[in-house]
């Protein structure tokens, strides 16, 4: 595929999503279990869910070590039941293939 092709496709494909992005941000229909900043994250379920754990919360002063899963067919975070064992922030996730996740 040449460069001009790639470029071509690369634009009709923001010219599509465009509409999208132009709305701004979408609220979801509840909060997560703590407000955070600096979470690890990863994706889950083949793309279609999203992991967010640990991180630091502003209004306790502390990092956390809950965890919550996003699913966007719902606008909904799922509490998760698990902890981290050590509350951190500015971490990695990465899912294993037997669908694990390790956060380090």
């Amino acid at each position: 595929m040449t460069v001009l092709r790639i470029a071509l496709l690369a634009l009709v494909g923001l010219a599509i999503l465009r509409p999208a992005l132009a709305d701004g941000w979408v609220p979801t229909a509840n909060a997560m279990t703590d407000p955070r900043w600096a979470p690890a994250y990863t994706l889950l379920a083949g793309g279609l869910r999203g992991l967010i754990a640990g991180g630091y919360s502003f209004p306790t002063d502390r990092c956390v070590a809950t965890a919550d899963e996003f699913d966007p067919a719902t606008r909904r975070f799922i509490p998760c039941a698990g902890r981290l064992q050590v509350p951190r922030n500015f971490a990695q996730a990465v899912q294993t293939p037997d669908g694990h996740v390790l956060i380090a």
